[in-house]
C-alpha cells in the first residue's frame, strides 16, 4: 500500500495515517469510490445476484488501494 500512496521513501509511521485520512475525505476519491459501488450494485441487480456491499469508507478505500496496487 505504501507504494500506491507514494510513500516508498524512508518509513515514517506518521505519513500513512495522514495520507489515508486525506484520501477518505477527498471529494474526488469518495465520488469515484461511490461511483464504483453504484456500478457494482447495478451489475449485481442486472445479473440477479443478491449481494451485501460494505459501505464503511475506510474499508472501501482499502479495497480501492489494494485494487490499484494489483493493477500497476
Amino acid at each position: 500500500m505504501r507504494r500506491v500512496l507514494g510513500l516508498d521513501g524512508p518509513k515514517d509511521g506518521r505519513l500513512e495515517p495522514q495520507a489515508i485520512r486525506a484520501l477518505v475525505v477527498d471529494p474526488a476519491v469518495t465520488d469515484t469510490i461511490e461511483q464504483a459501488l453504484t456500478r457494482a450494485r447495478s451489475r449485481a441487480v442486472s445479473t440477479g445476484r443478491r449481494c451485501v456491499f460494505d459501505t464503511e469508507p475506510l474499508r472501501l478505500l482499502d479495497v480501492a488501494l489494494w485494487w490499484a496496487a494489483t493493477r500497476t
